[in-house]
């Protein structure tokens, strides 16, 4: 899989997180809105710099980061990519305050027709059963729910366990 550092459709763009990128990112990953749908407590400041910092240098994870009109509002990751198999996990988070604009789905519009070019990739994502946000627009960017996974998070915050569904795009 040959990356390019950025991707553009349209107002959205994917550039390739550098650390120059940290201090926007903490801004909003640190918002208690941003944690609705995530099983794990809000980040404090330092805990989320040392979060970024290890997401820049991992060899498993490629992680872009979100701009909508030159604003930083979020990152994209690709997971564990295998090469045989032209599959990954993808994951991504979006600053709240741009929620319901129809962003997500724009940018998995993105991710589908600029970096997912190849006939035989496979992405998928994993999300709660109760983010509809997130369901929607991955149905109507046509990934096909694989199976119900049972109890799979259990939320740190309201110490409740929920249920995810894995999602599965395939490029014909």
């Amino acid at each position: 899989m040959n990356l390019k550092k950025k991707y553009t459709l349209d107002d959205l763009t994917l550039n390739l997180t550098d650390k120059s990128h940290i201090k926007n990112l903490i801004d909003y990953s640190c918002n208690r809105r941003f944690y609705k749908y995530l099983e794990y407590t809000p980040f404090k400041k330092k805990e989320a710099e040392i979060y970024f910092k290890k997401k820049i240098n991992s060899r498993k994870v490629i992680l872009f980061t979100i701009f909508y009109k030159k604003n930083i509002i979020g990152t994209f990751s690709i997971n564990n990519y295998n090469k045989k198999k032209r599959e990954c996990l993808i994951g991504y988070g979006i600053n709240p305050d741009y929620w319901g604009r129809g962003i997500f789905n724009r940018l998995i519009k993105l991710v589908v027709k600029k970096i997912f070019t190849q006939k035989g990739h496979k992405i998928n994502v994993i999300t709660r059963s109760d983010n509809f946000s997130s369901l929607i627009g991955l149905i109507k960017n046509n990934f096909i729910i694989l199976k119900k996974l049972s109890n799979f998070y259990y939320d740190k915050k309201t110490k409740k366990k929920y249920d995810a569904f894995k999602l599965q795009w395939i490029k014909n």
